[in-house]
């Protein structure tokens, strides 16, 4: 126990003569505060500002933007931000065509289902009004089959006549042919 005692003693000396040393030293920077005008700021400021190689804190302010610009628009930055936009205009030359073709493709099968007898003028009837939406071509918000009869009801001559209709204007049937004398002699005896 006696080391310890020690010990604790030489803390309290120590401690003691740390406050001591830091008492003096307050009273060093209050004498010499008291003698000595407190420097100015300002002064201090165009110094250290000479130091680094500038004349006014607007230059290195000047300094610090360009910096930063730099840093963001990086040589690799702007071909990348190049490559993107480049790629963007692909992607939507890519869409369009796909949508182009989706349409084409929709109307010309459905039309040549439904007897239109010029499917590429449909197709051009409907391009501005269709889009495709989640894979299906709506025209005028319709299905392609809802728009196609609409049309045949608006404008039937782009459609083939059906056997039924009786226009006309649809594929000429063959003539009938015509019986053997044997076929008109029976069906005349059956008479």
């Amino acid at each position: 126990m006696g080391s310890e005692e020690a010990k604790k003693q030489n803390q309290d000396q120590q401690n003691s003569e740390q406050h001591n040393n830091s008492q003096e030293q307050n009273q060093n920077t209050q004498n010499q505060s008291q003698t000595q005008p407190a420097p100015d700021p300002e002064k201090i400021l165009q110094e250290k500002l000479k130091e680094l190689g500038f004349n006014s804190l607007e230059e290195l302010k000047a300094l610090k933007e360009k910096a930063e610009k730099a840093s963001k628009e990086s040589p690799e930055d702007k071909n990348l931000k190049e490559e993107l936009t480049k790629l963007q205009t692909q992607l939507k030359e890519l869409e369009s065509a796909y949508r182009t073709e989706k349409v084409r493709a929709s109307i010309v099968a459905s039309a040549t289902k439904l007897g239109v007898i010029d499917p590429d003028m449909v197709v051009l009837l409907a391009k501005e009004k269709a889009e495709v939406k989640d894979g299906k071509v709506l025209v005028d918000g319709k299905t392609v089959e809802e728009f196609l009869s609409e049309l045949k009801e608006q404008k039937p001559y782009l459609f083939r006549a059906s056997d039924k209709e009786g226009s006309g204007a649809g594929v000429a049937k063959e003539p009938p042919k015509e019986k053997s004398t044997d076929e008109k002699l029976a069906k005349l005896l059956t008479q």
